[in-house]
């Protein structure tokens, strides 16, 4: 099976230690390139990459995989606005 380049999880009270820890060590070390921690009580998204410092993504987020012809763009408050019903 292939590694998958992207892995979005959605981070939860019960799940959140192992999500920023060890399923976080597991993914770079396999060679996901990018993990991605939705944080809907911190309203971002935390994107980690294999030899690269975190980023928290805020306001815009956008990933262009390697041979990709356009690049996905994500306006991260309308998404939470959206998701929390605040619309």
């Amino acid at each position: 099976m292939p590694t998958p380049s992207l892995v979005v999880e959605i981070l939860s009270r019960t799940t959140r230690v192992r999500d920023e820890a060890p399923k976080r060590d597991l993914y770079l070390r396999i060679g996901v390139e990018e993990y991605w921690m939705v944080d809907r009580w911190r309203r971002s998204v935390r994107v980690v990459r294999r030899d690269a410092a975190d980023l928290v993504a805020e306001s815009v987020l956008e990933r262009r995989p390697a041979g990709g012809r356009e690049a996905l763009r994500i306006d991260v408050v309308a998404y939470f606005d959206e998701a929390l019903g605040k619309r």
